[in-house]
Formats: structure tokens, C-alpha cells, sequence
């Protein structure tokens, strides 16, 4: 907490400046790299110049709508089977499509569900399987929802979700599958044959045995076929799984029905026109049969763009009057007027935007025209993310609840034929008050280090939305349903220039950290971490990620303003005449794209929007990080050249700089402050900078390089923030290196981070008697076995737990009572300062002879020796070089535990010890005499007397055992039998046994010459 004060208290006395958006866009012109990487170690307040900014009210800025598009459908049944794929068999000529087609494919298993599950009314953990997709690439998810979430359904947003994978169990999706062959079978479809109605289900192997088919794990069904397995599925499922063995039983198939679930991401297809709507609602209307569906969520998203008029010409007003009897001033009915002339009528107002004009539907009549539009010039638009908060704070003595159905009022019987105006609102006289809501949450992502300019994600719609929803939900609710049929979920709004630096339709290009992986694909040791390494060194070589990403986002043509929501429709609501494809087309999605062309909505949208010329947009990300793209660069040169130029390994502070600075180009493009860890990023000082001004400033312990392309920069490692109880230091490419390589390459390089930086910043007072070398290369070896002691500690736990859980589970056990006597004793032992020291009195030996074990005959005899027996501290640190040497971790044998940490920190020890002997000039015999007196030295002071070892051999295992074990332990230091003292009370059988594990105990601590810590060579005499 110190140091987090005093580094707090060091960013409060840096210099502030002021930095306008035209000297970076200088400074990247030129490439001046000396001044980027300057830029970049100072604490910055970011300024757009007025010459990028347009009034969003400008009268010469035309806003568009270009369209409303579908981005995502999620469809979930009700009903038991496969019904709701096939296409609506009351449409003519539906049965006979030639180009539908649904595949199964039984090859994706373990796929994780890409959609929000708490549309299920439960966690879905576990429980869903993809096995196929359709003709239009959505992909098709057999669901397991419990029939609870049908009886009784929890509002999405009620729904409390687990962290684990919605991805069945092995056996559980393999009975899944074979629930699906068996319906295959039964119908008789592509000549599948199942030897048996209940194959086994161990594995995928033993499964593929009872079934017989020419193309195994993918299927493609035609309508005809499509029927004849969704059938045989539905009427069969229930007798079959009754019928099924103990191996087919799990909890998740209990009182469970096996739904389809259809999903689909990033479609971005156009919704149609009002000109078009008969032509889509027919196709609506014939894709699938809506009356099994029982929930589906739907994304709509509209965009808006804003491009600069250079002149306006009238249309002729009487031509406007002829072709239009009646025109209106606004598009909203209930507040609208009559114009009566619409020659008088004034074109503009008094801040020169034109006064609209609307026919009776409400559509708009154009009364001018532009001049010299050029859509390669639209504006960027991005949100004021200071005022957005006006779009979701709901009127005064207006709630959101009014958007409710009343379950005991018609809303017909106070609304005859008037149930389709998209423009009726609930009358507030018949609406049911509750009480109100809070305002919805949302959340800002200021982009390119602005603070106020970004864009946000909401747990619900902004309030000008809300009369459509109110009006939707009043036509399409059934009556008496105590509930809605159209819910609102979630909403987003983002510039769609976002569109071209994904590489995926969920994932940002800048989300990938290619860079950091590759800077630290040298501590690769593996044949494929070696492969992966050598991929991603030749695409950093051939570009860098974030001139990729700079290149791609330069290209992309699209600058539209999306504002996206997110609506349930709940068919246990849904009137009945509007269960069909079609009339959710006209009646829904329709008049939401009506209403996305209001000017209320539009001049709410415009209120909070940021306009920046198209010279500026989206140049603005490329220059303001520029200063952290730069630095990134240049310490990935000096990087790849030290370790192409040198023998050793580069060092990995390099790595985790790099690291830190490509989350910063992340925040830069998306602005979500989870890719920024909070507490290295507040000892480095970038989320100070940006919590204070948006602009993130690297720490003092960032040292800016020279001139362009001349001296790199350089990282001050005695300044590396550390964890202040395990002094490790904090990391940011863990989670990079751990999705690239796997967990022991992370393992691996950062126990060589820690040495290195624990080195940087040991005190010179430490280990005053020692050479500076000697000093080194005791920390080397204090780490080393610090780790030891941490995996004795792992392994006893572990293996303890292992034997008295499952007593303690049981309260009616016999064993109980020792098994909650070994339980207190562990978790002494584990807080005992020393646990590998005999302590006072052998206090902390009796305490861990109690814990490991298992009855009373057990602990008065002691821990059971191992095949070593005694030996010195020189064995033990012989046995420690020697397995430093080898090569592999199926080498690692006993005292060491190959699911431990000691072994890669021992081998990081061992590497780095000999590059700084020939640093020194000493011969690698000097080197290693060195390195084991450190370890004999730092075994002493951290009074380890006994561990773990390898069982010894017996006449079923002839070998001893690759483990460690809590039965065999070895001792350091000479057995020497001294008398025990006796006792003349008589004592009970249980007191003699325990009366007898403490004599041991003391015996073994006075008999030990070593206990005093005054030699470490034993000779032990005959």
C-alpha cells in the first residue's frame, strides 16, 4: 500500500499538457518517433481541434437512414424434437423446395454456445450440443432446458448465469448422439444401422462401432427426409430414454425436454423497404413454422449517416400541394397539426434546418434537395459519452412499466379497429402504475484515448424507443396473458467502421496480441509451441499486427452511425393470429424500421452525437495511438534483435512491455477497459492517465528511446511493479501466452521474469558476505526452493484432502472423528512459518505426523521413511542439479513433483546461472560449484529437514514410485537412536500410541546433528 501511494503521489506532481488532435496527426505525418515515444511518458489532456468538429444541427449536414438490417436471430422451441426446422407446410409449395437442407454433423460436440443462454430462463451449463446447421448457415443446438423453465419462465435478466461451458459432458452428448441415430435408424434414412438400440457410450470409438453407415458423422436431409427423422425423433424419444441403461442416465436429461435451438451472429441482412414488403413476408412466412417456437430474440439494427451539403435547391411547392391533399408537421399523430398552406408554410426555421412536412402515414415529403453531396466525404459519427445519459433517464411521471399489458383489460375493447397504428400508445387512463424502474444501465467505451467520445452498450432501449415498444406490446400481447409478448433486452450504439478491424463478427483485430505472442514464442520448448512460434514470427515479419490493423481500418468504406437493440418475443404471449413468419415481419420488424425513420428518434440520436470530418475519421485512431504504437515497435525491434543476435533467451521484460502496450492499441479501437489489468495498469500508470484525462502516460520506469529509428527505448526493471506479499511481478501477456502455448511455457518464462526482476531489485544489503555473483545466484536458489516448499505444501494437501473428503461427507462414517482430527492438524501445519523444520519441541513433525496419518496405529509410528532414508543437504542439492539438467518434464522424478512449480523455476535457475558465469568469465565447473554452494546455503536458511519422496518399491512395482507421497518421507541429517525418556503413570492405549508419536518425533529432532544448522556434509557412522 506504500507503494501505491507514494507511485499515486508521484503521478499527481507529473506535469500536465495539453495536446491538440493536429500535432498528433503531425507527428505521425512526419515520423517523429522520438517525439511519439515522448508524448507517450508524459501525462497528456487529448483536444480535438474545431476544424475536425460539425455541429450535428449544421443546416448543411443531411442525416440519413441507408437501412434497418437483421444481425442476429436466436430461435428456442418448446416442443420436444426437430419440428421447428422444417419450413411451413401451410404455405403452397413450401414441401417442395429443392434447395433446403439441414445438416447433422455429430463432429462439433465440444463447441461452446455462442449466444446469451438466459434466454433459456436458466444456466444452460452443460447442457447444449450443436449437431448441425441449415441451408442458411445458422447453426442448430439440441438443448436440454429443464420443463421448469416452460412451467414457470424467468425474465432473462433475472437469470443468474454459472462460469462454467455450456458444453455437454463426453458421455452425455455421445447419448444425445445416439438418441439422434436411433431416430435415423428408426425412419430408416440414409441406410443408418444400429446394432443396438443402446450403444455403448464410453467413448466416440466404442460408439462409431454399433452403427453402420458410407458417410459417418454428417448427414444432409432433404424436407421429405427432414420429416420423417423430426417424427421418428418425437414420438420415440421418451420410450427409448426410459428404456436406456444406467450409463445413459445423467442429471441434465432428468425432467428435461431436448429442444432445437437455432442461432445466428453477424448476418447484417437488410430487413426490406415498405416497397418490398409483401415479397419478404411471403419468405418470412415460408422458412419456418413459428407455432412449436417458444421464445426468439431478434437484433435490429438501424444505421444512420451525416454527409455535408455544399448547396439545397426547393422542390416546387405546388407540385407538393397537388400531389399531397393533406400534410402534417410532424410524423407523431398524437400531437401532429393540419398545414393549411403549404405554399406560406416557411421552408427552413431560424437555425436554417429545413421544417419537414409528413403525409397522413407518416412518412416524410422531401421540400429540397442537395447539391454536390459526396458520399466519400460522410461525416464520422461517434456519441458524446457525457450525455448520453439523457437517452436512458426515463421523464419525469412517465415509467417504463407503462409499456406493460394490464392482464385483466382488453386493449381492444378501448381501441376498435385500431389495433395495427404503429403510432398508438397505451391510454395512460387504462395502463397499469407500478412502481416506477431505475433508469436503465449502460456503458460507455470512449475510443482513440478521448475520455467523452466513444460508444455504449445498454441492459436495455433508450427512452425515445419506448412509445414503439409500448405500442408494439399493446398489439401483439394476448390478452390475459399476464405477461408481454415483446420484451426489450439490450441495445448498442457504435460507428461501423468497427466492421473492418474484426476479424471474426464478435472479435476485434485488435483483440488477438499476436505481437505479444510472438515476442514470446522463444521460451517455446515444445515441437508445436516451436511450430506456432515459427507462424507467427513469419507474419510479424511480413507486417506487423498493428499496420495490419491500421491498413485494414483505413480501407474499410463503411461510416455509419448502428444503433442496435435487442428484442424478446415471447410466442406464450403472442396473439395467436401472429404465430407465422409473415405477420411478424409486417406487424414487428416493419414498423420498427418505420419508426427508426421518426425525426424524434433521430433528433434524440442527434442531441447526443459527435461529428468529426472525413479527413479526421477514422485517421483520429491512427494518430492518437501512433505515440504507443510507435514505442511498441521499436521495443519489438530491440527485442527480436537480441534474441536473434545471442545465444540466450531475450529478456522477458520486453515482452510484457510490448504486452502492455497492445492492450493499449486495444483500448485505442474498442475502449473496453477489461483488456486493461487494474493493477499493473495503475502501478504503470496508464489507467491513472486514463482515468484521469482518457490519455493513458507510461511510468518513469519507461525510459523514451532517441532519435527516429536510432536507440530503442528501455525498461527500468528495479521500477517493475511486484505483487507486495509474493514480491512476483505483475504480468500482462499471462492470458496471451496461455491461449498460444499452453500454461507451462507461461510457467516457464515468467519464473525466469520473476528471477530477473527479483535480481534487479534485491537490496545490496542482502547477502552482505557474498560476492556479487554469490548474491545472485542465492536468490536464484532461494526461489528455486521457496517453490520446493509451496509444492510439499500443494502435494500434502492435496493427497490429504484426497483421503478424509470423502469421510467428511459422510457424517455416519466410522472414521470421522480422526478424519476432522487430521483436518485441523493440516491446516495448522500449512500455517506454520517453517513447515519443513522440526520446530520446538518437534511440535510442527507431531503436527504433520497427525495430518498424513490415517489412524492412531499410523501416527505412533511415525512418517514412514522412504528408500533414501537420511541424507545430507550436498545430496539433496546433487539430486536438484541433476534433474535441473534434464530435458523433459516426464523426467522429473522425486523429491521434485511434475505438477508443481519447482521444476521450471529450477530449470530457469539453471539456464540462468550458467549465461551469468560466462558473463563473469568463470568456467562452468566454477559456475556450478558456485551454484550448489548458494543452494547449500539457502537450504540451511530456510531450515528444510524433510519432504516428500518417491515410495519405495514393493512386489508389485519393482520401481520407486515418478510421485512424491505423503508415505514416504527422507530426512536430512544421520539417524542415531538416543534414549527416550519414560513415564510411570500408566496410560491408556490411545495415550501410548500418541504418547509414542511425540517420542519419535523429539527422538528423530535430538538424534539429528543437522538440526542446529552448523554443518552440511553428515557423515553417517556404522
Amino acid at each position: 500500500m506504500l507503494q501505491q501511494s507514494r507511485n499515486a503521489r508521484k503521478y499527481e506532481e507529473a506535469k500536465m499538457h495539453t495536446i491538440y488532435l493536429s500535432e498528433l496527426e503531425e507527428v505521425h505525418r512526419r515520423g517523429k518517433y522520438k517525439k511519439a515515444m515522448e508524448i507517450a511518458a508524459r501525462k497528456n489532456r487529448l483536444v480535438i481541434d474545431a476544424k475536425y468538429k460539425i455541429d450535428p444541427f449544421d443546416p448543411n449536414i443531411m442525416w440519413m437512414m441507408p437501412g434497418v438490417y437483421l444481425d442476429h436471430r436466436l430461435i428456442i422451441a418448446r416442443e420436444l424434437g426437430f419440428d421447428v426446422l422444417l419450413p411451413n407446410n401451410t404455405r403452397p409449395g413450401g414441401q417442395y423446395d429443392h434447395t433446403w437442407q439441414f445438416t447433422i454433423d455429430m463432429k462439433k460436440r465440444h463447441h461452446q454456445f455462442g449466444g446469451d443462454v438466459r434466454m433459456f430462463g436458466c444456466d444452460m451449463a452443460g447442457r447444449m450440443l450443436r449437431i448441425g446447421h441449415t441451408q442458411s448457415d445458422e447453426d442448430v443446438w439440441l438443448s436440454l432446458v429443464p420443463s421448469d423453465c416452460f412451467d414457470n419462465p424467468v425474465h432473462p435478466h433475472r437469470v443468474v448465469l454459472s462460469k462454467k461451458t455450456t458444453v455437454m459432458k463426453a458421455q452425455l452428448s455421445l447419448v444425445m448422439i445416439a438418441s439422434v441415430l436411433y431416430a435415423l435408424h428408426t425412419a430408416k434414412i440414409k441406410d443408418i444401422r444400429l446394432t443396438q438400440n443402446y450403444p455403448p457410450v464410453n467413448s466416440p470409438q466404442d460408439l462409431n462401432r454399433a452403427w453402420d453407415c458410407s458417410d459417418r458423422g454428417t448427414f444432409k436431409l432433404s424436407i421429405a427426409e427432414m420429416k420423417k427423422f423430426a417424427k421418428a425423433y418425437k414420438e420415440n424419444f421418451d420410450t427409448w430414454y426410459e428404456g436406456a441403461p444406467a450409463s445413459y442416465r445423467f442429471p441434465e436429461l432428468e425432467d428435461s425436454v431436448p429442444v432445437i435451438a437455432i442461432l445466428n451472429y453477424g448476418q447484417n441482412r437488410e430487413v426490406g423497404t415498405a416497397q418490398t414488403i409483401d415479397q419478404v413476408a411471403e419468405f418470412w412466412d415460408r422458412e419456418i413454422d413459428y407455432k412449436p417456437v417458444w421464445r426468439m430474440t431478434i437484433a435490429l439494427a438501424a444505421h444512420y449517416a451525416a454527409v455535408p451539403v455544399q448547396d439545397w435547391r426547393p422542390y416546387n411547392a405546388q407540385r407538393i400541394k397537388d400531389a399531397n391533399p393533406e400534410i402534417y408537421d410532424s410524423d407523431d399523430p398524437n400531437s401532429r397539426t393540419l398545414i393549411q398552406d403549404i405554399l406560406t408554410y416557411p421552408l427552413v426555421d431560424g437555425n436554417g434546418l429545413e421544417k419537414r412536412i409528413y403525409a397522413p402515414d407518416c412518412t416524410r415529403i422531401k421540400r429540397r434537395r442537395a447539391v454536390g453531396l459526396h458520399s466519400s466525404e460522410r461525416c464520422g459519427i461517434m456519441q458524446d459519452l457525457s450525455a448520453i445519459h439523457r437517452l436512458f433517464c426515463a421523464p419525469s411521471g412517465l415509467d417504463d412499466e407503462l409499456m406493460e399489458v394490464d392482464p385483466v383489460v382488453d386493449p381492444d375493447a378501448h381501441n376498435p379497429g385500431n389495433i395495427n397504428d404503429v403510432d398508438h400508445e397505451l391510454n395512460m387512463q387504462y395502463a397499469r402504475r407500478l412502481p416506477p424502474l431505475e433508469d436503465v444501465a449502460y456503458t460507455s467505451y470512449p475510443h482513440f484515448f478521448s475520455k467523452n467520445i466513444g460508444q455504449w452498450q445498454a441492459d436495455g432501449v433508450m427512452q425515445p424507443m419506448m412509445p414503439l415498444i409500448r405500442s408494439l406490446s399493446n398489439e401483439l400481447s394476448r390478452p390475459h396473458s399476464g405477461g408481454k409478448a415483446i420484451v426489450a433486452l439490450n441495445s448498442q450504439c457504435y460507428n461501423t467502421i468497427a466492421h473492418s478491424t474484426r476479424f471474426s463478427a464478435r472479435h476485434h483485430l485488435a483483440q488477438k496480441g499476436m505481437l505479444t505472442a510472438t515476442s514470446a514464442g522463444p521460451w517455446a520448448t515444445t515441437p508445436k509451441a516451436r511450430n506456432t512460434a515459427d507462424k507467427l514470427f513469419g507474419k510479424v515479419s511480413y507486417s506487423l499486427p498493428h499496420e495490419r490493423l491500421v491498413n485494414q481500418l483505413l480501407l474499410g468504406s463503411d461510416n455509419c452511425l448502428r444503433v442496435e437493440n435487442n428484442f424478446l418475443i415471447d410466442f406464450d404471449h403472442l396473439r395467436g393470429e401472429f404465430h407465422n413468419g409473415g405477420d411478424i415481419y409486417r406487424h414487428f420488424i416493419m414498423k420498427y424500421e418505420a419508426f427508426c425513420r421518426r425525426s424524434s428518434l433521430l433528433e434524440a440520436i442527434k442531441s447526443v452525437s459527435v461529428l468529426l470530418t472525413h479527413d479526421c475519421f477514422p485517421y483520429a485512431y491512427v494518430w492518437c495511438g501512433h505515440p504507443f504504437a510507435v514505442t511498441m515497435k521499436m521495443l519489438w525491434k530491440a527485442h527480436s534483435e537480441a534474441g536473434a543476435s545471442t545465444p540466450s533467451m531475450p529478456n522477458p521484460i520486453y515482452v510484457e512491455a510490448i504486452s502492455v502496450l497492445e492492450r493499449l492499441l486495444n483500448y485505442n479501437y474498442t475502449g473496453a477497459a477489461k483488456v486493461l489489468p487494474r493493477r499493473l495498469m495503475m502501478e504503470l500508470w496508464p489507467l491513472r492517465g486514463i482515468m484521469d484525462t482518457g490519455f493513458p502516460v507510461l511510468w518513469p520506469g519507461f525510459i523514451p528511446g532517441g532519435s527516429s529509428y536510432g536507440r530503442p527505448p528501455s525498461i527500468d526493471m528495479r521500477m517493475w511493479p511486484v505483487d507486495e506479499l509474493t514480491h512476483r511481478p505483475l504480468v500482462s501477456s499471462r492470458r496471451t501466452q496461455e491461449i498460444t502455448y499452453g500454461q507451462p511455457h507461461f510457467v516457464a518464462y515468467e519464473t525466469l521474469l520473476y528471477m530477473k526482476v527479483a535480481i534487479a531489485r534485491m537490496p545490496k544489503t542482502r547477502w552482505a558476505d557474498a560476492s556479487s555473483l554469490g548474491r545472485e545466484f542465492r536468490l536464484l536458489a532461494d526461489i528455486v526452493m521457496g517453490a520446493f516448499v509451496k509444492d510439499v505444501l500443494q502435494l500434502v494437501s492435496s493427497q490429504v484432502r484426497a483421503e478424509i473428503d470423502p469421510i467428511l461427507a459422510d457424517r455416519g462414517h466410522n472414521d470421522l472423528l480422526a478424519a476432522r482430527t487430521r483436518r485441523v492438524a493440516l491446516r495448522k501445519w500449512l500455517d506454520v512459518d517453517h513447515p519443513l523444520d522440526w520446530g520446538v519441541q518437534a511440535d510442527t513433525r507431531i503436527v504433520l505426523t497427525q495430518a498424513v496419518s490415517r489412524d492412531q496405529i499410523e501416527a505412533a509410528r511415525g512418517l514412514a521413511k522412504s528408500a533414501r532414508g537420511q541424507m545430507s543437504v550436498k545430496d539433496l542439492v546433487d539430486i536438484l542439479i541433476h534433474i535441473a539438467s534434464t530435458s523433459g518434464l516426464r523426467s522429473v522424478r522425486p523429491p521434485l513433483w511434475n505438477k508443481g512449480q519447482c521444476w521450471p523455476a529450477l530449470r530457469a535457475a539453471f539456464g540462468d546461472a550458467n549465461l551469468r558465469g560466462t558473463r563473469a568469465g568463470m568456467s562452468p565447473a566454477d559456475t556450478m560449484a558456485l551454484f550448489k554452494e548458494a543452494f547449500t546455503y539457502i537450504v540451511e536458511e530456510r531450515r528444510i529437514r524433510f519432504f516428500p519422496d518417491a515410495l519405495t518399491p514393493t512386489e508389485g512395482r519393482r520401481l520407486p514410485s515418478t510421485q512424491p507421497s505423503i508415505r514416504s518421507w527422507s530426512t536430512l541429517g544421520a539417524q542415531v537412536h538416543a534414549p527416550v525418556a519414560g513415564r510411570s503413570a500408566p496410560l491408556t492405549h490411545a495415550e501410548r500410541l500418541q504418547y509414542q508419536m511425540s517420542q519419535n518425533s523429539l527422538e528423530e529432532m535430538r538424534a539429528d546433528p543437522n538440526s542446529s544448522w552448523d554443518t552440511t556434509e553428515i557423515v553417517i557412522a556404522d
